[in-house]
């Protein structure tokens, strides 16, 4: 049978996990209101893109991108967690840096 879902949760860790190393991204946090990914380069165009269909904002000389936490709702939403995050982490990521063919 299937996995169960605490089996499946860590298993999409250790996915994004080799995302981010394949990706070169060192860190992965939550800072406050958004998610902070360190030791990340990202050319220009792969910050227009984080700009534009995350709101985030890369910071250059720490090679830091900070993204809002994504939420339920627009407003009066509550920040997503467990699984839906993860998703959403690989997700960023993928935008960021696109997976190699």
């Amino acid at each position: 049978g299937d996995p169960p879902d605490v089996v499946e949760a860590l298993l999409d860790v250790a996915r994004l996990r080799v995302r981010l190393r394949q990706a070169g991204i060192g860190e992965v946090t939550s800072a406050g209101s958004n998610i902070r990914f360190a030791s990340v380069e990202l050319p220009e165009s792969a910050q227009m893109r984080l700009k534009r269909v995350y709101n985030g904002l890369y910071k250059a000389a720490p090679r830091m991108a900070m993204v809002p936490h994504p939420k339920t709702a627009a407003l009066g939403g509550r920040p997503i967690a467990g699984r839906e995050l993860i998703e959403w982490v690989h997700a960023v990521v993928d935008a960021m840096v696109p997976p190699a063919a």
